[in-house]
């Protein structure tokens, strides 16, 4: 496709150069084309809404938190999973770990003006059956260590220690969710809107029991 531009380029000189003995006006009218040629190429970088949603996703697979910003829409209203300024290592690899894991299958989109909605299948962890069976099974620890704040405190390394043993199991609990995502335009581009159906879709509903924030 360059080569062909290229030579139409060049095609285009000689024709001009044998009717136009005027250089500047030559150089004038080629500058032009050079011009238009990079607004429309900049236009093409334009993602559908279709695209964005994959980009983001497959981003955030790769851990590519900076990247992944390029995509979504984060409002004051987010959860703060979407801000993704934690600076503690071992959320950020447990967060690496689950996300990773996705996988997704676009079924259908819609624009409607400057908004858009995708209807898309996740397959992520399964986070909330994940922390009930932790839940559970770490239950009778607790309830003998709720007087004790250093037992406690050795309870909630236990949780996290199992959390990230389930995560990290070959044979991890995985669930599929359909769900619509929304997403709306700012500064002509797509971008996903970072809201609780997004969440829930990419962590198993685990936004429902408990905030990745805390």
């Amino acid at each position: 496709m360059t080569y062909e531009w290229i030579s139409g380029v060049i095609l285009f000189k000689k024709v001009v150069m044998l009717k136009m003995p005027n250089r500047s006006s030559f150089i004038a009218i080629f500058t032009l084309i050079i011009i238009i040629f990079f607004i429309c190429a900049g236009c093409s970088l334009s993602y559908s809404p279709e695209e964005v949603v994959t980009n983001y996703l497959d981003t955030i697979k790769k851990g590519d938190y900076e990247e992944s910003k390029k995509f979504i829409y984060v409002s004051q209203d987010s959860d703060d999973f979407f801000s993704n300024n934690d600076n503690d290592a071992e959320k950020t690899e447990m967060r690496n770990e689950i996300l990773g894991k996705i996988s997704y299958k676009v079924l259908s989109s819609k624009i409607s003006g400057d908004t858009a909605s995708v209807d898309i299948e996740i397959t992520s962890v399964d986070l909330s059956r994940i922390f009930s069976k932790a839940i559970s099974e770490l239950m009778p620890l607790a309830f003998a260590s709720a007087f004790d704040k250093s037992k406690n405190a050795n309870t909630n390394v236990m949780l996290e220690q199992y959390m990230k043993n389930s995560i990290n199991d070959p044979n991890v609990l995985m669930t599929s969710t359909n769900t619509k995502l929304e997403l709306k335009k700012v500064n002509d581009a797509w971008l996903l809107v970072a809201n609780d159906d997004l969440l829930n879709s990419l962590t198993g509903n685990i936004g429902k029991a408990f905030s990745f924030s805390d």
